[in-house]
């Protein structure tokens, strides 16, 4: 429920904030966003002027919105869950992620 408060009240962080492209990225467990609507949760991020990524990363899958896809690095060099092979939604689909 607090994600999904959060993505309610999500806005543009570069606009917003100012902050650097590279630096912009929302992370959400794939769970909790299939919980709360992978669609809805995407078109949040999207709203926000972030693009929807599908993640694997050390615990499982994610769904981060990013405006940069340097952002990764950035991401892996700060937390310890590393983000890896990132695909954007649009071609994953936004089912069930399969085998890669």
């Amino acid at each position: 429920m607090v994600i999904y408060n959060v993505l309610q009240r999500t806005r543009d962080p570069v606009k917003e904030l100012g902050a650097n492209e590279s630096y912009a990225a929302t992370v959400i467990p794939y769970d909790t966003a299939l919980r709360i609507g992978l669609s809805w949760a995407a078109g949040r991020l999207r709203s926000a002027g972030l693009r929807p990524y599908l993640c694997e990363r050390t615990r499982g899958m994610a769904l981060v919105g990013m405006r940069s896809l340097s952002a990764i690095e950035v991401i892996n060099e700060s937390v310890y869950l590393k983000l890896v092979r990132c695909k954007p939604l649009e071609e994953v689909g936004e089912g069930r992620p399969g085998p890669s």
